[in-house]
């Protein structure tokens, strides 16, 4: 009896063991399984589709931040100030109900091809709302770029597949690395500043830290135990490096990461069933961080509002204006009409001055309740993640989609006749 794997395509056959066989087949040692596991090389082949993979992922980011940050040049143009949240939301709705879907169809059918439909239909979308004459049609090329990206995603899951369990630290850590280069550049491209105020913008310290670390880490990994000893001195080196180097990105910049917990959930379900977890997970993350945005936004607005107006009219007092006057600018800053305040008798450079500071220093304050909240939902994290099995024995040189020619799974028989399988 014989079936087809999905990922592979290759044929698997169970062979039942009869009684009137005359030779049993030979039992599979720990040596003979380990010998199989250890003939599985990576070569630039995997590491180049974990490139590709990882410079899809941040084509998915840049569509979601671009839209967000430059609608309102859309709304200038083509009009529709009323739906004009839904250019930055429409794809968030098919990018979050999606992904499940896909990810359940791709661990049945292989996810090649829906990545491919995904960056298709990415096309699509960006040349319907790149060639809108209305509002409504790039809102129309956003929905279809949410469907595209929940598909497109699925390179996450399998950037995970296509390397030993053991080494999916690595293969994430690459493909976040060219994401969080990627973000970096679409934050560049869209911010409205100078090319020297987006120079100083750039963390060069913090890029360098942690590229280099990487780096170390990777090549000395790698390296190990195949190319090289473990204690080779260019293996120790250049591990020692990447470990001091990575402690120092830490430390220069302690921040979360979105890394940790989709490689720990990797182990923490059947190998098969890798892209329905993942996108599944994913799908959460997302409705989350919706929620979360909303959530904060609001506090951050409450805030705002209700101490906005009392702040700007103390300070511009401050410096000089009278009581009604004060009033007057304050009313006229919290609306937004900054040409207005020109008119108003008395303002000067200094006046102005002293609204921006009091105004930088409503927001901070507001901020602080931000991360109040927001520390709130860590903790109540936190709390979970103490209930986390440990993972460590499932961290094998098990792979589960080979790319290397010639590395095809291999499916051996227990001496007692049930099918063992191992997928390199």
């Amino acid at each position: 009896m014989g079936g087809s794997n999905p990922e592979t395509g290759s044929l698997k056959v169970t062979v039942q063991e009869s009684e009137s066989a005359k030779q049993k087949p030979p039992s599979i040692t720990a040596a003979r399984v380990g010998e199989v596991e250890d003939a599985y090389k990576l070569s630039p082949r995997t590491i180049l589709a974990l490139v590709c993979m990882g410079i899809s992922w941040g084509c998915v980011t840049m569509g979601n931040i671009g839209p967000s940050t430059t609608y309102h040049y859309v709304v200038d143009e083509l009009g529709g100030a009323e739906i004009e949240s839904w250019i930055a939301n429409a794809s968030l709705v098919p990018l979050i109900g999606l992904q499940p879907i896909w990810g359940s169809l791709a661990d049945r059918f292989g996810k090649k091809w829906f990545i491919v439909a995904g960056g298709l239909l990415g096309i699509a979308g960006n040349i319907a709302a790149a060639t809108a004459d209305t509002t409504g049609i790039v809102i129309g090329g956003q929905v279809i770029n949410g469907i595209g990206a929940s598909m497109m995603l699925l390179v996450i899951p399998a950037g995970l597949e296509v390397v030993a369990a053991q080494r999916r630290g690595l293969a994430q850590g690459l493909m976040g690395t060219i994401n969080g280069v990627m973000t970096i550049l679409s934050l560049l491209v869209c911010a409205e500043y100078s090319i020297a105020e987006m120079l100083k913008s750039i963390d060069f310290i913090g890029i360098a830290l942690l590229l280099a670390s990487v780096i170390g880490l990777i090549i000395s990994l790698t390296w190990g135990g195949h190319a090289h000893p473990w204690d080779s001195p260019i293996v120790v080196a250049l591990l020692t490096v990447g470990s001091v180097l990575f402690v120092a990105f830490y430390i220069y910049g302690v921040g979360v990461t979105t890394t940790i917990p989709v490689i720990i959930l990797s182990y923490a379900v059947p190998s098969h069933m890798i892209g329905t977890a993942g996108t599944l997970f994913a799908s959460f993350r997302a409705l989350g961080g919706v929620t979360g945005i909303t959530i904060f936004t609001a506090i951050q607005e409450n805030y705002q509002n209700g101490h906005l107006f009392g702040a700007v009219m103390v300070a511009v007092a401050e410096v000089g204006l009278s009581d009604a006057a004060a009033r007057e600018f304050a009313t006229i800053f919290e609306s937004g009409d900054t040409v207005s305040l020109e008119n108003i008798a008395g303002v000067t450079p200094d006046v102005m001055a002293a609204a921006d500071d009091a105004s930088q220093m409503v927001s901070m304050k507001a901020f602080r309740f931000v991360w109040i909240a927001n520390a709130a939902f860590a903790v109540v994290t936190a709390i979970f993640a103490m209930f986390l099995e440990p993972v460590g024995h499932k961290m094998t040189k098990h792979v589960e989609t080979p790319l290397e020619p010639g590395k095809q799974p291999q499916r051996m028989k227990e001496e007692n006749g049930a099918e063992t399988e191992f997928v390199f």
